[in-house]
């Protein structure tokens, strides 16, 4: 596939499709960034309103971890 051969080609996936350190780096840096541009929606919930969406956010992650909807990895901080 040609995103595939992409990423490759920046030093992202290996020959098996997997992350290589880069890639893992990468990801990493992006995770950082989403993680501090998605604070400003919740800053208004305060700590109790963020207990109570996390509390009822991770219910349903747990489930669709179950199901199999993600792939291994995918979810969660690495």
């Amino acid at each position: 596939d040609a995103a595939a051969g992409r990423l490759r080609a920046r030093g992202l996936l290996d020959g098996e499709g997997e992350l290589t350190d880069a890639g893992v780096a990468l990801r990493r840096e992006l995770e950082a960034e989403t993680d501090r541009l998605d604070r400003a929606p919740y800053e208004h919930l305060g700590a109790e309103g963020v207990e109570r969406l996390t509390e009822l956010a991770s219910g349903l992650t747990g489930r669709a971890l179950a199901a199999g909807a993600f792939p291994a990895g995918m979810v969660g901080k690495g």
